[in-house]
């Protein structure tokens, strides 16, 4: 979850030192993520984290462009990824939330990179054509 930009800065860094322990032509590292719980579908500061987390992957992936590495001239440009919900209105709950949270998201990916389910994401940071199946 997208919740201060102490926690994307966790979030990027926990995402590159996994990129370092595990370089290889074929892996692609991405943030799959939501806002939290809210009474309202937005909140103000809403903008600024998705910001800092779009900014935070761009940078990743300039800091380790695969262009730079002639073993990777095949791969995909984009290493790092954002995928990120908006939130969605849960009647049973009664707030705006991430729909089904871990399931919802992991199935929502799923179906984005079989060629659907785009409008599941308000935004995606990254090239996924070489991801996709």
């Amino acid at each position: 979850m997208l919740t201060s930009s102490e926690s994307i800065d966790g979030l990027l860094e926990a995402l590159e030192v996994r990129y370092l322990a595990n370089r290889d032509d074929h892996l692609h590292f991405g943030l799959l993520t939501d806002f939290q719980d809210a009474s309202t579908e937005t909140q103000p500061e809403d903008e600024t984290l998705l910001w800092l987390a779009q900014q935070g992957i761009e940078g990743l992936n300039e800091k380790y462009a695969r262009a730079a590495n002639p073993t990777w001239a095949n791969a995909t440009a984009d290493t790092f990824f954002l995928f990120h919900r908006p939130r969605r209105w849960n009647a049973e709950e009664r707030l705006w939330m991430g729909y089904e949270r871990k399931r919802g998201k992991l199935a929502d990916l799923n179906a984005l990179l079989r060629g659907g389910a785009s409008d599941r994401f308000s935004l995606v940071v990254g090239d996924t054509a070489g991801c996709r199946t």
